[in-house]
């Protein structure tokens, strides 16, 4: 081991003649005292500091080092070490005794070396980094307390001369290592923080962070094979008509696996290429990796997110299909149809490859898209033969997995009852998919609508990238359902009105309640309307007013029976669906969601009738 010594003769506080700067330009030893201070006090010839400028880590004058190590990232809690960076043998290559000393292993890499290493310097985002000549950062670490090693720093985990693609991402705190396999990403981690990936000679290096900070080297994934951390199966199954698979979307937009080797399907592909078609049994396995056919049905990044999103179990993988058919209404995919018996057909030879295979399969959740077809249905008829799919669908996916429990149906409510070929100001349909959610909170759940995405000119159907998003968005209803939890979506839940006052409350899943003019336009209002038996009132004003209310006034004082707030509720009958056309409200939540292409993808406020109670 070495450690890292000052030279006393050398004091960055006095006068430093022209001849030590150049004996000492390139030692440890100037960087260290010429590195610019971030403390208040004198004893110290350099520190890294918290923003309130404490000493965090710092070197005194007589060249001891001190360290509040419980103000740093990465504790190990190794024998002697308060911190540390070890290799896969748990040999440490970087550490902090608790007496303060900093140990750096001979084989940690040249990169690392006493002669090589210009010192501990303070960079914008840095609170302690180690950086070459160039002021390239070699290992440091940032305000955040975010780990950054440069895979050239440590020989044993980053190697030179490295070849191929490997990459992280995801969430700080939860990145996962990706690598390019026949240019195909292939998935080698799901748990912990894992950056600083490179590949050698058939090898990729990374760094992981989960609980102690350790250099990790494992085979590359091999073409055409499952994650080796996958040891058991989550299925979702798709369901509805064409806005659940995709037609009309032109070019798809996931036109590569986005984890070859956990994000599945059957092995005729995501969906039928003739959506008419019989799902055969010897069409489902082996499971293939999940991409695009023809279509770009939202299904694709929903899952695709869900996995970015560590929302599946660190030993899972997670396998899709689509059994959707377009033009079709609810008696024509529900029990009994070649759609809904397709599915079962998925489940059933799903489960038995499981089996075979001595995974653990389950069903936690099913998603319907659907409604336009039925679009005129008389108020109740629709939502009873939803609760009854439910039903159904609950009763035979159990009798094949032995599961139990309410199997939560996620619906993607219906905004595109005003289209064209439509002709609807109102349909009943969005309002029952929300009612059945209200009614049956463990059966159904809303992931949201559908009008702040982009139609196409028949103003029904979406481009690729419409549905990517929905999609995007479904997972977020679909994520919450995997990991156990509850999912509600932006929606107005409460309406009081005290004389021409009404105050609405908001569930919003990432607060606070936002307006949106931009990417959704203003129909007036925000989409909002007093509606109540004889048209007594109406809305003359509106106005964010907290975290998740809106105070809506009224142009007098109502009379009429049966008051509601209606929320998007009505459209101009012939318009295309979206997000300045169809029916729509500006009100949304302030989700940090973003799409496969890095845009924002927020929950818009649901299609809602709100009753409204007086004080």
């Amino acid at each position: 081991m070495a450690t890292v010594e000052l030279d006393p003769a050398l004091d960055i506080l006095g006068v430093v003649r022209e001849k030590d700067l150049k004996e000492h330009a390139q030692t440890t030893e100037y960087a260290v005292l010429a590195a610019v201070m971030r403390n208040l006090s004198e004893t110290h010839s350099w520190a890294a500091t918290d923003k309130l400028l404490n000493v965090i880590l710092g070197i005194r004058n007589n060249g001891i080092v001190d360290a509040i190590l419980d103000r740093m990232p990465g504790l190990s809690l190794l024998g002697d070490y308060a911190w540390c960076i070890c290799d896969s043998q748990k040999t440490v290559l970087l550490g902090i005794k608790w007496t303060g000393e900093v140990v750096i292993h001979p084989s940690a890499g040249e990169g690392l070396t006493t002669t090589r290493m210009p010192g501990m310097t303070i960079l914008s985002d840095y609170a302690w980094c180690i950086c070459d000549s160039q002021k390239t950062v070699l290992f440091g670490i940032k305000w955040s307390g975010e780990i950054v090693i440069h895979p050239s720093a440590l020989s044993g985990l980053a190697p030179s001369g490295s070849t191929g693609f490997a990459w992280d991402e995801g969430r700080t705190g939860q990145r996962d290592v990706f690598v390019m396999v026949d240019g195909v990403p292939y998935q080698v981690t799901s748990s912990g923080d894992n950056t600083s990936a490179n590949i050698q000679s058939g090898q990729v290096s990374y760094v992981e962070r989960n609980g102690m900070t350790t250099g990790r080297t494992v085979p590359m994934p091999e073409a055409g094979t499952i994650a080796d951390f996958v040891k058991a199966i989550i299925h979702v199954i798709f369901l509805g008509q064409s806005l659940a698979c995709g037609i009309n979307s032109g070019t798809p937009v996931t036109r590569q696996p986005p984890s070859a080797n956990r994000v599945l399907t059957i092995k005729d592909g995501i969906q039928l290429s003739d959506e008419k078609g019989v799902l055969s049994s010897d069409m489902v396995v082996p499971f293939q990796p999940m991409v695009a056919k023809t279509k770009e049905p939202p299904c694709m990044q929903a899952a695709a997110e869900v996995n970015r999103s560590r929302c599946l179990p660190a030993n899972a993988g997670l396998l899709i299909s689509n059994h959707g058919r377009g033009a079709q209404g609810i008696q024509s995919l529900n029990k009994g149809t070649i759609p809904y018996e397709n599915s079962l057909t998925a489940i059933r030879e799903a489960k038995a490859e499981c089996d075979r295979k001595g995974w653990p399969y389950s069903v936690p959740c099913i998603s319907w898209n659907q409604g336009q077809h039925d679009g005129g249905m008389a108020e109740g008829v629709y939502y009873a033969l939803l609760v009854q799919l439910q039903l159904d669908y609950k009763a035979d996916i159990q009798a094949i997995t032995g599961e139990t429990g309410p199997l939560p149906m996620i619906i993607t409510q219906m905004s595109n009852w005003t289209a064209p070929v439509y002709k609807r100001a109102f349909s009943n349909i969005p309002h029952e998919q929300y009612q059945v959610s209200l009614d049956f909170p463990d059966r159904f759940v809303v992931a949201g609508p559908q009008y702040w995405l982009p139609s196409n000119t028949d103003g029904i159907h979406l481009p690729a990238d419409s549905y990517s998003r929905d999609g995007t968005a479904l997972s977020g209803a679909l994520g919450a359902l995997i990991k156990g939890e509850r999912w509600l979506p932006t929606a107005c839940v409460e309406a009081v009105r005290s004389d021409t006052k009404v105050i609405l409350r908001f569930n919003v899943p990432n607060g606070p309640l936002a307006i949106d003019t931009v990417n959704v336009s203003d129909p007036g209002f925000w989409g909002l309307r007093w509606v109540d038996s004889t048209d007594s009132a109406t809305i003359t004003a509106v106005q964010l007013t907290g975290f998740n209310t809106i105070e809506v006034t009224l142009s007098n004082v109502p009379t009429g029976a049966q008051p509601m707030i209606g929320v998007a509720d009505i459209g101009i009958a012939g318009n295309r669906a979206g997000p300045t056309t169809g029916p729509r409200t500006c009100i949304r939540d302030s989700s940090p969601l973003l799409d496969c292409f890095g845009v924002p993808v927020y929950n818009w406020a649901c299609h809602n009738l709100v009753p409204v109670t007086s004080i």
